[in-house]
């Protein structure tokens, strides 16, 4: 995304004013350039769509970013660019196989986003991962900071009615889910 294109700004702005006439509700950003670009079109209109907010770049998948001091301090430089004060939802992306990331990075995480919603910089917490056991484990571990997940959910996802898979516990710890 070119930020200092004015047609892609414009653009941007017209795309969520229809969403706000069309009744949605809910702009998910996972980038660096979407956060920037839909916090400008959200400008004076906060009230009407919630944003969610992942820079992936500088979080917990880059290993420069895996400690609790670096992810703080890439969300604070984050809502600064962005000219926010807060977020609506926190989402830190993992990798697909959350094997791959240590306990201490775990720990790291869910410190961070215990910090952000403390700090009133963050209403809702969570993550995303492809992994839905590792997703499910981090649900049951850390229910304070995991209120929402987004992983991917396409034609062949099937609804699964197992008592003790993601779906269970996502009920159970009234968990939200963005796919």
């Amino acid at each position: 995304a070119k930020l200092d294109d004015p047609r892609f700004e414009k653009n941007r702005t017209d795309v969520v004013s229809r969403c706000i006439d069309r009744g949605i509700n809910y702009i998910d950003a996972c980038t660096s350039q979407e956060v920037i670009m839909y916090s400008k079109a959200l400008k004076g209109r906060r009230d009407k769509m919630y944003l969610g907010y992942s820079w992936y770049q500088n979080e917990i998948r880059s290993p420069a970013w895996r400690t609790f001091e670096k992810l703080k301090e890439s969300f604070d430089a984050g809502l600064k660019k962005a000219g926010l004060e807060y977020v609506d939802v926190w989402r830190i992306v993992c990798h697909e196989k959350s094997s791959r990331h240590t306990e201490a990075e775990i720990e790291a995480l869910v410190k961070s986003l215990e910090w952000a919603k403390k700090s009133g910089r963050a209403r809702f917490t969570g993550i995303s991962s492809h992994d839905r056991p590792h997703i499910k484990q981090l649900i049951e571990k850390y229910p304070d900071q995991m209120d929402m997940i987004c992983t991917p959910y396409t034609a062949k996802t099937k609804v699964v009615t197992d008592e003790q898979g993601l779906w269970a516990t996502m009920k159970k710890m009234d968990v939200a889910w963005f796919g």
